[in-house]
């Protein structure tokens, strides 16, 4: 939807746009070098030291992926002791690391990675994006996976660019 949202808006004003498929926390790192030039995430109090945000776009929802047999997680806290698979600079990952330290945190490249190492059992949960987690379940043809507890809604997904750079946005 990312590609869809930024194609729509680059017509509307009649620009191009040139994407550039790459890792998430490297893609975090080369909109703060200037890189590239913009890339939607979640508006975060850590991240406005070298963002500026768009006007929200999305919802965004995480949520906590467990096998069919796990049972008793109802909320991020309930993860503390369990290890955790997340995507590294993902703001699930800022967010886990924050609110539950005890946490056992593997940080992966990708959340396609984070949600192969509960399915293998390398893991007890996956924390990362609802829609993602859904779609890759069923890409990967996944049975017995769920998502437990409630999923958190963490607010809007903006279109994020650096610092100072209005015009742009």
């Amino acid at each position: 939807f990312n590609v869809d949202i930024m194609e729509a808006i680059a017509k509307e004003i009649n620009e191009t746009v040139e994407f550039k498929p790459m890792k998430w926390h490297d893609a975090v790192e080369a909109l703060k070098n200037e890189s590239i030039d913009a890339l939607f995430m979640a508006k975060h109090k850590e991240r406005l030291q070298y963002f500026d945000f768009s006007q929200p776009i999305l919802d965004l929802k995480l949520a906590i992926f467990v096998k069919n047999n796990v049972y008793g997680i109802a909320t991020i806290y309930d993860l503390a002791g369990h290890t955790v698979a997340v995507e590294k600079g993902d703001i699930s990952f800022v967010i886990l690391k924050q609110e539950v330290p005890d946490a056992i945190i593997i940080a992966v490249e990708n959340q396609s990675m984070a949600i192969d190492l509960v399915e293998d059992g390398d893991a007890k949960a996956f924390f990362g994006n609802y829609y993602t987690g859904l779609y890759l379940i069923g890409k990967k043809g996944y049975k017995d996976l769920k998502i437990i507890g409630e999923e958190i809604n963490i607010g809007k997904r903006c279109i994020a660019v650096k610092k100072g750079n209005i015009a742009l946005l």
